[in-house]
């Protein structure tokens, strides 16, 4: 029997500071300010990541 996937997703890290910066603006910043924002704090954080992140709250709303 399969387990059912969890619809949930992880609270990372990198998600966590995302949503942190997001807050920190009154503006709707594009997704390359954003990384260059959360990359003070990450400096290894990837525009990938920063993008599968938006992607992802999106989706949650």
């Amino acid at each position: 029997m399969k387990k059912e996937a969890n619809n949930k997703k992880r609270n990372t890290k990198q998600r966590r500071i995302i949503l942190e910066e997001l807050t920190k603006v009154k503006t709707h910043p594009r997704a390359d300010t954003l990384f260059h924002m959360v990359r003070r704090r990450l400096p290894a954080i990837s525009m990938g990541t920063v993008y599968r992140n938006l992607n992802l709250l999106k989706e949650e709303g």
